[in-house]
């Protein structure tokens, strides 16, 4: 029986956490035997999610001292550690641990601070899966790429470090989407429901759409600043704010257009909610940012635009076009079930299980860059984007490089609210 020790930053009820659950049960149905133990490095979690987390077979670990979590590396044959940019996560990374078989599920992009993925990240890992094919093209995994094509390194021991899997969404409990009727053209936006995720113009881009009667229905934790936009442009009418939402499937039911237009430093990568609307045939409007990008074709799987004024076009053309909004919502629903089956990544799981598994456990790498402080800590986890912060935390007075220092400082100082927040959902405070 293969033993699996998965790590993670904190347990809720957001994306990764369902992606684990997924892949778990679709590695059961392939018949895998393998046991799954999970610890939680932030040791609050819900008690709903952990009812799930046991009802799939899963061991919870919480709250472990180093000696218990050393004892489980030890017994474990992978640590199969679910990536995202959290303090508990980098100090697990920098500990001093016994030798393991090392896999990193990168869960971000990694192109946009604070969600970086950086060399070191790479380095320390036996084997990287990323879960959006656009990462594969960061400077960080350039230099593994061209060692896995290089050809004087193939050889019969020689393995691919770095794979894509995508984070899955749980398409089953959709069930049969069925179109229920409903008196206006609505527009659905699931997840995440503030600046630090969507397009800071999107209640303007809204506002904007030239249709009557139209509805912006929003599912996710209503961010205050989001529903004060609303507010402030006097369209309290237009918006329908439902806070989160489990039964997400007869909210999709009634959605003719995903309206899903994300920040341009977003660090999405699978989008569980984008697979879901594409599932249910609700053709999406989105703009090309990190992840995104690769999910939805433009006029095929959904609309593809680049700017404001393109993404009220879209919509109101997806209006005045109700063939093209059912072609394009059938094409969505054919690419989700191709593409977005559990069972593919299932499948990228028990290959990279088995190219770990031929290799001997290695002394545990660690992170090499050194860091004294929590926040060099922060700063080093931003790898190449983090040397302004970098400039500010360690220049020292001297005349020829004030101005440096003083030109850091004013830039850490001008950095926008909604990118405070950014650094907060990570665990970080910046001050």
């Amino acid at each position: 029986m293969l033993k699996l020790l998965h790590v993670i930053p904190r347990l809720s009820n957001a994306g990764p956490t369902r992606t684990l659950l997924v892949v778990v049960q679709a590695l059961a149905e392939m018949g895998l035997p393998i046991r799954h133990r999970l610890l939680v490095l932030d040791g609050a979690v819900h008690p709903f999610v952990s009812l799930r987390v046991r009802k799939a077979g899963i061991t919870l670990l919480k709250q472990l001292e180093p000696t218990a979590i050393r004892a489980e590396i030890e017994s474990a044959d992978i640590v199969q550690v679910h990536f995202w940019n959290h303090p508990k996560l980098y100090e697990f990374l920098r500990t001093d641990w016994p030798a393991m078989r090392l896999l990193i599920w990168f869960k971000i992009f990694g192109a946009h601070a604070p969600q970086v993925i950086t060399t070191d990240l790479v380095n320390c890992a036996d084997a990287c899966l990323v879960s959006s094919a656009g990462s594969l093209d960061l400077p960080c995994f350039q230099s593994q790429h061209a060692q896995d094509h290089h050809p004087d390194l193939k050889n019969s021991h020689r393995k691919r470090k770095v794979n894509l899997a995508l984070s899955p969404a749980n398409l089953q409990r959709l069930g049969e989407i069925e179109p229920q009727p409903h008196d206006c053209f609505n527009v659905g936006y699931i997840g995440t429901a503030n600046f630090t995720k969507v397009h800071p113009s999107y209640v303007e881009m809204s506002a904007a759409i030239d249709i009557d009667p139209v509805r912006f229905i929003i599912c996710g934790g209503n961010d205050q600043d989001l529903v004060a936009a609303v507010q402030d442009l006097g369209v309290c009418d237009r918006f329908d704010f439902r806070g989160y939402v489990e039964h997400i499937e007869q909210v999709l039911a009634i959605l003719d257009v995903f309206g899903y237009p994300l920040c341009a430093d977003t660090y999405a990568t699978s989008e569980q909610a984008l697979q879901e609307a594409m599932y249910a045939a609700v053709p999406p409007v989105v703009f090309p940012h990190s992840g995104v990008a690769t999910l939805v074709q433009d006029q095929v799987t959904g609309r593809v635009v680049h700017s404001e004024a393109e993404y009220t076009q879209a919509i109101e053309e997806l209006f005045h076009n109700p063939s093209l909004r059912k072609s394009l919502g059938k094409q969505a629903r054919a690419y989700a079930q191709e593409h977005f089956r559990p069972l593919k990544t299932a499948q990228i799981m028990e290959q990279t299980y088995d190219e770990l598994m031929s290799q001997t456990k290695q002394g545990y790498k660690g992170l090499t860059q050194p860091v004294q402080t929590p926040a060099e800590g922060f700063v080093a986890a931003l790898g190449q984007k983090g040397d302004t912060f970098w400039t500010s935390l360690r220049g020292q007075p001297s005349d020829w490089q004030r101005q440096d220092i003083e030109a850091a400082h004013v830039h850490i100082a001008k950095t926008k609210p909604d990118q405070s927040r950014k650094w907060a959902s990570s665990g970080y405070t910046l001050r």
